[in-house]
């Protein structure tokens, strides 16, 4: 599962201290490692600990670093895209950044996760400026770890990575936790993780005063863990007892071998656990991420290509009796090829020949299959909102690709999918806005066979 990986460096950078936690892999199962380098360095920062810190280990390309953002450094934010599939909505937030963050582009890392809550998309949008991943990333180049695995995430998305390895979790879940001076609230969601709140900073005896005014605006199935967290982070029974607070390693079933016997749960434990996932929800990074190949590849390709293997491996032996058959079609070949070029004006004409042929017998074939093009305006224009109007369209085969604008690209494409003609309609280009806020947009929609009913 973690081919070629063996160690796990999690790395908590907070305002004023560097927490550090190693994982190493021992037969077979991950376990927590000792560093050998101090990190009792108080007047020195977190950068300069972290460069000391790398500066005294071997790189390596089996190590994943992962560095794990505190919740004050990130900006979170969840999108509803009711109206359209996961991957389409996760497109239109990439290609169209800029309307929803409140940064330019150009000065920030972004990712976005798309899950569904109720059966409805939701887009979970995270954002971090430059300026606080680019000096850490300037590090790691600087201390030759560049060529290590490098994740840079959400440290409570550790935190749930954890929960869903352990026996005992239940979702969907609420914790909370201490980063500093900060309050956050981590919610963990049946399948997925959905983001976190900063809840404040203050009195800890404030939290559960917080927590209840918190949940009125959360999703509804969290509500009612706001008034009884599951766990808590950093939070002792004698900083709060009315909540009976319950740290995540101290449950059993827990993952005891991640553990620290003298220690509880620590953010430190919860950046390392990001490396237990060979692809994390979120992740800022300079490139464009890519998804592990194990995970690009579908059961049927992974069948088929066991049974490619099998067959060759137990026909391998008529490999040698083919050889001299070889030979001689080689030989015939080339007594082929002579004749070929001799055929080539004839082949030239037969190709022209098919190729009208091919065009006169698709002309047909789209007749009988699909309704007419006045039939299709007909019905594009019952359906387009009174506010919308088509820019442009342009037909090919059954291919059927719109240029609008209007008030609302959603509301348009939700009554374009109502049309019985049509098979799918999608979204092709990020949607922009003019400066009377009409939005711009084009749209591929593909037109059913009715096998020769057409009008």
């Amino acid at each position: 599962m973690f081919k070629g990986c063996n160690e796990i460096l999690g790395l908590f950078l907070d305002d004023s201290r560097l927490e550090i936690v190693c994982l190493r892999k021992r037969g077979g199962r991950w376990r927590t490692a000792s560093l050998s380098h101090s990190l009792v360095e108080p007047q020195r920062s977190p950068q300069e600990q972290l460069k000391g810190l790398l500066k005294t280990i071997r790189p390596s390309k089996r190590r994943r670093i992962c560095l794990g953002l505190s919740r004050k450094l990130l900006f979170l934010r969840e999108i509803d895209f009711p109206q359209l599939s996961p991957e389409d909505a996760t497109e239109s937030v990439r290609m169209s950044i800029d309307l929803h963050v409140h940064l330019k582009p150009e000065e920030i890392y972004f990712d976005q996760w798309a899950f569904t809550r109720n059966g409805h998309t939701k887009i979970l949008l995270a954002y971090v400026p430059r300026s606080v991943l680019d000096p850490l990333f300037e590090i790691i180049k600087d201390t030759d770890h560049n060529k290590s695995e490098l994740y840079a995430c959400p440290a409570s998305l550790g935190l749930d990575i954890f929960l869903r390895k352990s026996s005992h979790a239940s979702f969907p879940s609420l914790c909370v936790g201490i980063q500093g001076d900060d309050v956050i609230v981590s919610l963990h969601g049946t399948e997925c993780w959905e983001g976190s709140h900063l809840l404040g900073t203050g009195a800890v005896e404030d939290i559960e005063k917080k927590l209840l005014e918190l949940s009125a605006y959360l999703p509804q199935a969290f509500r009612e863990h706001a008034h009884s967290p599951d766990y808590f982070i950093g939070l002792s029974k004698k900083d709060a007892p009315k909540l009976n607070p319950r740290d995540p390693c101290r449950h059993p079933g827990a993952m005891e071998q991640l553990c620290s016997p003298e220690k509880g749960f620590s953010w430190g434990l919860a950046t390392a656990c990001l490396g237990l996932s060979s692809y994390p929800a979120l992740s800022f990074q300079e490139e464009p991420r890519k998804r592990p190949f194990r995970l690009r590849i579908s059961i049927f390709q992974m069948a088929a290509a066991l049974a490619a293997a099998f067959i060759l491996w137990t026909t391998g032996g008529l490999i040698l009796k083919n050889t001299e058959s070889s030979r001689i079609l080689k030989q015939q070949a080339a007594k082929i090829q002579v004749l070929d070029k001799r055929m080539g004006p004839l082949r030239v004409s037969q190709k022209r020949l098919e190729d009208i042929k091919k065009q006169i017998n698709d002309l047909n074939e789209f007749k009988r299959e699909y309704p007419s093009v006045l039939f299709i305006l007909d019905e594009l224009a019952k359906l387009t909102p009174d506010d919308t109007w088509i820019k442009s369209l342009r037909l090919r085969k059954n291919r059927l690709r719109i240029s609008a604008e209007g008030t609302s690209a959603v509301e348009t494409m939700a009554k374009w999918r109502k049309c019985p003609l049509f098979s799918d309609v999608k979204l092709v280009s990020p949607v922009t806005k003019d400066r009377y806020q009409h939005e711009r947009f084009s749209v591929e929609i593909l037109v059913k066979s009715i096998g020769g009913k057409g009008k």
